[in-house]
C-alpha cells in the first residue's frame, strides 16, 4: 500500500516500478517482475487488490496450516506469493516482449492466483471465503 500511495504522488517512483516487458526481454529492469505488483493505477485498483489478497492469503494460510502444519504454512506462503506475482509477469514478458508500448502494474495476477489456489485445492466444495460468499 505504501509503494502505491507514494507512486500516486511521485511519478518517477511509479515509473521506476512499472513492468515493461520490452525492457525485460532485452535484459534490463528485471526487478520489475516483482516490483510492478507493489504499485497500482488508482485508489479503487489498490483497494480491490488489498481486499482480495488479504482475504485469500488468510484462507490459503489456513488451508496450509490445517493440512501441513504451522511451520510449513509460514515457509510456503511467501514462496507461493512470490511465485504468483512473478509467474504472470513472466508470461506477460513472453507474450509482449516485442511490444514497446505495453506496460503492466498491480497485483491482479496474485489475486487471480490465490483464488485459483483455493479453487484447485477444494474443487468440489463451496467457497468459504467471506469476501466471495453469496449466502446470506
Amino acid at each position: 500500500m505504501i509503494c502505491s500511495i507514494i507512486g500516486f504522488y511521485y511519478k518517477p517512483f511509479f515509473h521506476a516500478l512499472i513492468l515493461h516487458p520490452y525492457e525485460i526481454a532485452n535484459g534490463k529492469r528485471i526487478h520489475t517482475l516483482l516490483t510492478s505488483a507493489l504499485i497500482h493505477r488508482g485508489w479503487l485498483h489498490l483497494l480491490f487488490n488489498c481486499i482480495v489478497i488479504f482475504s485469500l492469503v488468510y484462507d490459503m494460510t489456513s488451508i496450509l496450516k490445517q493440512e501441513f502444519g504451522q511451520t510449513v504454512s509460514y515457509l510456503v506462503t511467501p514462496i507461493l506469493m512470490l511465485t504468483l506475482i512473478m509467474l504472470p509477469n513472466l508470461c506477460q514478458t513472453y507474450l509482449h516482449g516485442k511490444n514497446f508500448i505495453f506496460t503492466s502494474i498491480g497485483a491482479s495476477g496474485l489475486s487471480l492466483g490465490l483464488y485459483g489456489f483455493s479453487a484447485l485445492f477444494f474443487p468440489l466444495q463451496k467457497n468459504q471465503s467471506s469476501l466471495f460468499s453469496l449466502d446470506t
